[in-house]
């Protein structure tokens, strides 16, 4: 704001203060309007360009946010917080090799920046850049051990077939969020693969207890409910599931797996029937 009077900069920062109050009690549109007046006022404020662009984000106008976070950095070229935010953006529009660049950036102007190492270590992992991914994530836990990051790091070990390392993340995730669905869910398919099949139904029965629509945790324990001798209870969660999916095949080949488990062989039958239908349907 240069060549504002200090009564201006004075006003400048308690509108600020109260946006950035709204933003947190989520009143982003109010918080809109009234940046507003303050950018026609005074277009070269970066912290106000850095707000605006923080509300769109928020709001998912992904062009808006854009625009105003390079507008933020033309006129601040170290903002770190603008180029975290900007790779956030570029990541979710898909340009993933720019977002790396802006994440990377951020690192660089502020070595601290948490959420940069966070968001660029989640970024190598759906790329399957699984090395680059654990560094990142890692370094975001030193700086702040979150439950963003612990998650993020669980599911990238687990990717790698490190299940030991992977369940104990997942366990300290549940500490710091301990009603997160994916988290029960991933910890069973964690257990499974080690073979541990009782405690993985009780990791996939959590999570249903979270979130009872989360299908593929049903549909795990309803596989898991048929491996650990309990077949009924197995036909009872297959059912739910191939009600909801009823045109997957596989899913009708496991409700019969299940029902020849409890010695109903006309349903058992019926079941494969059905998915040998939808199967010469699909050819």
């Amino acid at each position: 704001m240069v060549g504002s009077s200090p009564r201006l900069e004075s006003k400048a920062k308690r509108v600020l203060a109260q946006v950035c109050l709204l933003e947190k009690e989520g009143h982003l549109s109010e918080a809109s309007e009234l940046l507003k007046p303050l950018l026609s006022a005074d277009p070269g404020d970066p912290e106000a360009s850095y707000r605006m662009a923080h509300i769109c984000l928020a709001q998912d106008a992904l062009d808006e946010a854009e625009s105003w976070l390079r507008r933020t950095l033309e006129l601040r070229h170290d903002d770190a917080r603008a180029y975290t935010n900007l790779g956030v953006v570029l990541d979710l529009r898909g340009h993933c090799e720019e977002a790396i660049r802006a994440f990377r950036r951020a690192i660089h102007l502020d070595p601290n920046q948490a959420v940069a190492y966070l968001n660029l270590g989640a970024l190598y992992g759906e790329m399957g850049r699984y090395e680059d991914a654990v560094r990142f994530l890692q370094q975001c836990l030193r700086l702040f051990p979150s439950f963003d990051a612990l998650f993020n790091l669980a599911t990238v070990r687990f990717q790698q077939g490190e299940l030991d390392e992977a369940e104990q993340l997942f366990e300290r995730a549940l500490e710091a969020n301990a009603g997160h669905a994916l988290t029960f869910y991933y910890l069973g398919l964690c257990r499974t693969k080690r073979g541990l099949l009782d405690a993985a139904a009780e990791a996939f029965e959590s999570a249903l207890k979270s979130d009872g629509d989360l299908l593929r945790a049903r549909h795990h324990l309803g596989k898991t409910y048929r491996r650990i001798g309990r077949g009924h209870d197995a036909v009872r969660e297959l059912k739910k599931v191939a009600h909801a999916l009823p045109d997957d095949p596989q899913i009708l080949r496991e409700l019969g797996l299940a029902y020849d488990a409890t010695e109903c062989r006309t349903e058992s039958l019926k079941c494969f029937r059905q998915a040998r239908m939808l199967d010469a349907h699909r050819r």
